[in-house]
């Protein structure tokens, strides 16, 4: 099979006869993102490293994974950029169910102990969340340890029925419940939904049910990853990080345990070739921009949303058959994916400033305009006490006691703030989405900040835009796509027999649209079951060179290959615990995203919009489509599916 994959930079393919044998890798992973990284990490932690110390050491309380042993797995990764540069991108919030995978390679992998520390400490926690009006007048607040509350959730976001049940009793010391709530209350529809999809673990009608409202004295988590002992829940807790620090920290993680990651190596083309006579099935022809061409016997494509490895897994054809209509449009290649994401109307101007700010995550809405936005803290922080019971007096009660929505201020050298601006834009402007230079960035985020406050938007939300500080500011259409019901190819029966097997993972086989921050979780939490479903189905063999090339590294001599006599089935298992739980995440966001911009259409629909926050963090703490992402464990659904399916073969 041939994919010629479109390149709008540069429409020349390296020459296909005169290149030297490509050389040969075990396992390639495109695209050195968040999800590309953490894979490769989770696949060192999982098949073993030449130099590892015995597994019984004291100094993990897990066991070693299945497929772990003296022989290594051979990892390349093949990201496009040239290099990870400072300062680039934007920032993300990490969140438990990702964390858990960070957690889990700091007590599996003996050389990444201080993963999750190093994490922890190059970004900001949250205390809380909140939910405000855009002159900043608080909504409601939670508590951001919520997230982890003992609860199982199963949220169906678009639901709209209402239904009568008692009120829920008061917590000790705080409100009675929500506004109106006497004897049998009538529920807004968003609670309804909400609270029929949510059911305790243990007795009683919701676990460690709190009424925010007018609740104060929130207690207050050490800030950073000092201190921590790694493996309790309290290194889950959720945090802003920028993207370029977390990416610095993977890659650094990376190098640190042997994995190579090579750059500046842009993929313009995949093709399904033989075995090259070493009777290990098909192998997947790799070619880069550069003119490089590399074949492998397992591809994993997390190259993002203009993946170039999703096309070749969704036109599975073999060699033979594909090869001539593949090459009939004389190597130019179509600037054209043939499953585009769609553009949702909405743009977002991102960017970051040193400036006075609350420490949590806070989501301002216009009542007004269809503008939305979400702000929160990113710079490493110094070790901080608790705050005493009185610091955040404005917890779910509206504005503070001196009339300032956004809370208690820090420093300013202390506040690196991130905002993530939402507003309608209908035309599609794909070549205006990047990274703006200084003054563009100056500009545009002057001319925001004048349209936003027309709109009577707070100053504490505009300062981010005029400070002098600003800095990493770029501009990005929101796309949406629902995830491919397949995410792999190659490993099975008839046709697909001669096809290289490819799978995806992240961006390249579900885009999101950020509206619960759970994108990059999604990729994270791909990765680590990826790497489990694949030590449990395809364990290493030994007897292969990782290279044809001298310049290989010193290690290949100890490199083992995949066993992929199972890899139909693996993939079987791996979209089985991946597929319609990544659907239905990103499509509570879709449906998230869908309400914030409905806000402005109607002042009834606002006023309850506004009540069903409340009413969701007075009865569960926080709304419960957050923890529909944040209090899942990829491990403990894996493990039970492979226990189920151990006991049936």
């Amino acid at each position: 099979m041939t994919t010629d994959v479109p390149d709008c930079d540069d429409n020349s393919h390296p020459p296909p006869s005169s290149s030297p044998p490509p050389e040969h890798r075990g396992l390639v992973i495109v695209g050195g993102g968040i999800g590309g990284l953490v894979l490769a990490l989770c696949l060192d932690a999982a098949y073993g490293h030449p130099d590892d110390p015995p597994s019984s050491s004291s100094s993990s309380s897990l066991p070693p994974e299945p497929g772990r042993g003296s022989r290594r797995l051979d990892v390349h990764v093949y990201e496009s950029a040239s290099e990870f540069a400072s300062n680039a991108g934007g920032a993300i919030g990490l969140y438990p169910n990702g964390l858990r995978v960070l957690r889990d390679l700091s007590l599996r992998h003996p050389m990444l102990a201080d993963l999750l520390t190093r994490v922890r400490d190059a970004g900001c926690d949250y205390v809380h969340r909140r939910w405000m009006r855009h002159d900043g007048t608080v909504v409601c607040a939670a508590r951001e340890d919520e997230l982890l509350a003992d609860v199982d959730v199963d949220v169906d976001v678009g639901g709209e029925e209402e239904e009568e049940e008692e009120a829920r009793p008061s917590h000790p010391g705080g409100a009675a419940g929500p506004p109106g709530a006497i004897g049998r209350a009538r529920r807004v529809p968003a609670a309804v939904e909400m609270a029929d999809n949510v059911r305790p673990r243990r007795g009683g009608v919701v676990g460690r049910v709190r009424a925010i409202i007018g609740q104060s004295g929130l207690a207050t988590p050490s800030s950073g990853g000092r201190g921590r002992h790694v493996g309790s829940d309290a290194d889950l807790g959720s945090l802003g990080i920028r993207r370029w620090r977390y990416q610095k920290i993977l890659h650094e993680a990376c190098t640190s345990v042997g994995v190579r990651v090579h750059m500046g190596k842009r993929v313009v083309g995949v093709t399904s070739v033989g075995d090259g006579g070493g009777g290990g099935g098909p192998r997947t022809l790799l070619e880069f921009k550069d003119g490089t061409r590399i074949t492998a016997s397992l591809v994993v494509g997390a190259d993002g949303i203009n993946s170039a490895i999703r096309k070749y897994v969704t036109s599975p054809s073999p060699s033979s058959s594909s090869s001539s209509s593949s090459s009939s449009n004389d190597g130019a290649g179509a600037c054209v994916e043939e499953y585009v994401p769609e553009y949702t109307g909405v743009t977002c101007l991102m960017g970051c400033a040193s400036v006075p700010f609350v420490r949590g995550i806070c989501f301002p809405s216009s009542a007004t305009t269809r503008c939305h936005a979400c702000y929160y803290p990113t710079r490493p922080r110094r070790p901080t006490p608790p705050a005493a019971d009185d610091d955040e007096r404005d917890v779910g009660t509206g504005r503070d006691g001196d009339g300032n929505g956004m809370g208690e201020e820090e420093e300013a050298e202390d506040c690196e703030t991130v905002f993530q601006i939402y507003f309608p834009s209908p035309v599609e402007r794909p070549d205006q989405w990047r990274t703006l230079t200084e003054e563009e960035a100056r500009i545009e985020c002057r001319e925001l900040a004048i349209r936003l406050r027309d709109d009577g938007w707070d100053e504490a939300f505009l300062a981010p835009l005029e400070s002098p500080t600003l800095t990493g500011v770029l501009r990005v259409g929101i796309r949406n796509r629902e995830a491919l019901d397949s995410w792999h190819v190659g490993g099975g029966g008839g046709g697909a027999a001669v096809v290289g097997p490819a799978v995806l993972l992240g961006d390249a086989a579900h885009p999101p649209v950020p509206y619960i921050g759970q994108g990059a979780m999604m990729a994270t939490e791909d990765a680590g079951t990826l790497a489990m479903v694949l030590s449990e189905y395809c364990p290493l063999i030994a007897g292969a060179s990782s290279s044809s090339s001298s310049s290989s590294s010193s290690s290949s001599a100890t490199a083992a290959a995949l066993d992929l006599s199972r890899f139909a089935e693996a993939m079987e298992m791996y979209e089985a615990l991946r597929v319609d739980r990544v659907r239905r995440v990103l499509g509570a966001s879709v449906e998230l995203g869908k309400t914030q911009q409905r806000r402005a259409d109607s002042k009834f629909y606002n006023a309850w919009r506004e009540m069903s926050i409340r009413a969701q963090v007075w009865a569960y703490g926080t709304l419960p489509v957050m923890r529909l992402g944040a209090a899942f464990d990829y491990r403990a659904r894996a493990e039970e599916a492979f226990a189920k399916a151990r006991s049936i073969r």
